[in-house]
């Protein structure tokens, strides 16, 4: 988010990390149906789409379904980063078989997993959709 808006602009922020090529690409949606994704494991510019009015609506409604009691406030957020930075020091999980993780953020408070068994997170299939559709239409 690098033109000044504000944060309660921001509909949902969703990160995708790790992985066999240790991706992280951050994806921010906002209320008004725009999105970014900056893939910082990559040296390209943020990518920029528009989400039409049907798919905001349908990430909006899976992310309302969402119970409180599976948010976590930011404390829970730092144990979990730290987990993860700790599992990827490890030798064995650096390469093959390392898993990708993701993590929704929303209002100060977030939800992660791993990204191939997001369980019964209907917002998560609604982002990765975005998130490949903004990878396919960056310039090459």
């Amino acid at each position: 988010m690098t033109d000044g808006t504000a944060p309660s602009d921001v509909l949902v922020r969703y990160r995708v990390t790790g992985g066999q090529i240790q991706v992280d690409q951050r994806l921010t949606v906002f209320e008004d149906g725009r999105a970014e994704l900056d893939e910082r494991h990559r040296s390209r510019e943020e990518i920029s789409l528009e989400v039409d009015a049907a798919e905001l609506e349908r990430l909006r409604a899976a992310l309302a379904e969402i119970p409180a009691s599976r948010w976590s406030g930011t404390s829970g957020l730092a144990r979990a980063r730290l987990k993860r930075n700790l599992a990827r020091a490890l030798p064995h999980n650096r390469f093959h078989g390392a898993r990708t993780h993701f993590e929704l953020r929303r209002g100060g408070h977030a939800i992660s997993g791993y990204a191939d068994d997001p369980g019964d997170l209907a917002a998560v299939p609604i982002l990765d959709s975005l998130r490949l559709r903004a990878i396919r239409s960056a310039p090459r």
